[in-house]
């Protein structure tokens, strides 16, 4: 009896012993330094209750607020907030658009536009049709090309001439049929159609499917006043029912309906003018229209030009000439930078036309690729590709998934350079100039009604690489309130420092 209470004794103490040692090491940093479980920072504990303290005090009931924020370097979660919820994201969704079109297509992917001549070319002469293929090309526009449209088709037309063509005796026939049965955007509201932010996507698009339109009064007064369309008028129908008035302010407006008629109405003082830049209703008619325009300027077309969004047999042509868009990685930097919907939704169309030859299997295509970058998306809903439909749905532990993943990825250098970055330029231009925010946040905002969200990267006081998301959906208060928490998140975040330095910090 004596010897099996003193063994009890005996195990017990050891028992004993050992949580007390294990104890001693568990709170020692050398311990745990190539451990997976460290013991919380005490620098993240304080962050967590002032980051709680900055919510408590915005008190909004009729805002959802969801934040997520993670360490690149260590993956250590520093904060989260409703983080799995479902959130609208606005144009944060073009974060997820584009790192898939990078790690699907490469950095170096360039749109093709092919052209072939269908039938026999005898002494510069194709005795039948010329087809332009086009791939979803979101590029073609003065803005991203650095010249004139005009200037890129006579370019097009001198190849065709250099590869033995001068004239054609068939038609210009056009196939559209990448996107032939594109179906995006069901969240759209009809409202929004005309604005520049809400242009259709196509397979053959010009100017980002958008034209600019100046008003100008007559010289006499109760005259129509004059106009001008870029790119050109080519396709379009004119309504000009405006007239020249002696008004204090200019009532001139515009309209267009779903077949290229664009309608001029309201009143304008002489000599004065307005301009607007409103969505084309047929985008790939019209850009038909005009390269059909500028091509019989330098080519001798004998047949008109057709659009077809079913792919014609090209078993028989020849392949003439292919221009090949600039890089995705310069593409994207103006997707994300000045938050364009238009480039969005073609890459995110082309993604599907691309990978799996169907437009309609693009979220299919989306959701294979995070599973592959190993990002949680089982609350993903996608309506396009860049956040217009209030339709859609991510979380801000999706994107802060994706932001480490991209932090990991080889086209990361890609990725973080098509940010934009705070205070300097693109959406952020004109926020956080003021440090140690200014040129050090890099991120992606987005906002539509009742929508305002923000992610990306910013570097701490100890030089340690943050990802982070904040979502908020509802009503955000009297103008610039959620703002003002943002930006106070932000800057605690800026200035964190660590208690425990012995992590071995990453560099993007």
């Amino acid at each position: 009896m004596k010897r099996r209470y003193l063994f009890k004794k005996v195990g017990l103490a050891s028992i004993v012993s050992l949580i007390v040692l294990y104890s001693c090491f568990a709170y020692s940093p050398y311990f745990h330094k190539s451990e997976k479980e460290k013991p919380v920072d005490p620098a993240i504990i304080q962050l967590q209750a002032d980051l709680d303290s900055l919510l408590i005090e915005y008190n909004r009931e009729d805002t959802k607020l969801g934040i997520m924020v993670n360490s690149v370097a260590t993956n250590e979660n520093f904060f989260s907030y409703h983080e799995e919820d479902p959130f609208m994201p606005a144009s944060n969704l073009k974060l997820i658009t584009s790192a898939v079109a990078l790690e699907a297509l490469g950095p170096d992917y360039r749109w093709q536009t092919k052209f072939y001549a269908d039938g026999n070319i005898t002494n510069g002469t194709l005795k039948g049709n010329l087809i332009v293929k086009a791939e979803g090309d979101p590029s073609i526009s003065k803005e991203l090309l650095d010249m004139e449209i005009t200037e890129l088709f006579k370019q097009w037309t001198d190849e065709i001439k250099a590869n033995g063509i001068n004239r054609i005796e068939g038609d210009l026939i056009v196939d559209n049929s990448a996107f032939g049965n594109a179906n995006i955007g069901h969240g759209w509201k009809p409202s929004n159609k005309l604005f520049a932010y809400a242009a259709l996507p196509s397979a053959f698009s010009i100017n980002e499917n958008c034209i600019k339109v100046t008003i100008t009064g007559n010289k006499t007064i109760g005259k129509a006043p004059n106009y001008s369309i870029y790119p050109s008028t080519a396709g379009l129908t004119i309504n000009n029912r405006g007239k020249t008035a002696n008004v204090k302010r200019s009532s001139a407006r515009l309209d267009r309906s779903d077949d290229n008629t664009v309608t001029i109405s309201g009143s304008i003082n002489k000599n004065k003018s307005v301009t607007n830049t409103i969505s084309v209703g047929n985008p790939a008619n019209y850009a038909c229209n005009v390269l059909y325009s500028e091509f019989k300027k330098h080519l001798n077309i004998v047949g008109k030009v057709n659009i077809v969004n079913t792919m014609p047999d090209y078993t028989n042509a020849k392949e003439v000439y292919i221009y090949q868009s600039p890089e995705l990685a310069t593409i994207i930097k103006r997707l994300n930078k000045d938050s364009n919907n238009f480039i969005a939704n073609q890459i995110y169309l082309s993604l599907g036309y691309l990978i799996k030859n169907n437009v309609n299997e693009t979220e299919n295509t989306i959701r294979e690729y995070l599973q592959k970058m190993s990002v949680d998306h089982s609350v993903l809903v996608l309506d396009d590709g860049s956040g217009l439909s209030p339709i859609n749905q991510v979380s801000p532990k999706l994107q802060v998934g994706l932001l480490l993943a991209m932090s990991n990825s080889s086209h990361q250098k890609s990725f973080y350079e098509s940010l934009t970055i705070a205070g300097v330029d693109g959406t952020l231009k004109k926020d956080m100039h003021f440090y140690p925010l200014y040129n050090n946040l890099r991120g992606k905002t987005g906002t539509i009604d009742r929508v305002n969200t923000l992610s990306g990267y910013l570097t701490t006081k100890d030089n340690e690489r943050l990802c982070f998301s904040i979502f908020a959906n509802g009503n955000m208060g009297r103008n610039g309130d959620f703002q003002k928490l943002k930006e106070k998140i932000l800057l605690r975040l800026t200035n964190f420092e660590r208690v425990d330095k012995l992590y071995e910090l990453k560099e993007i």
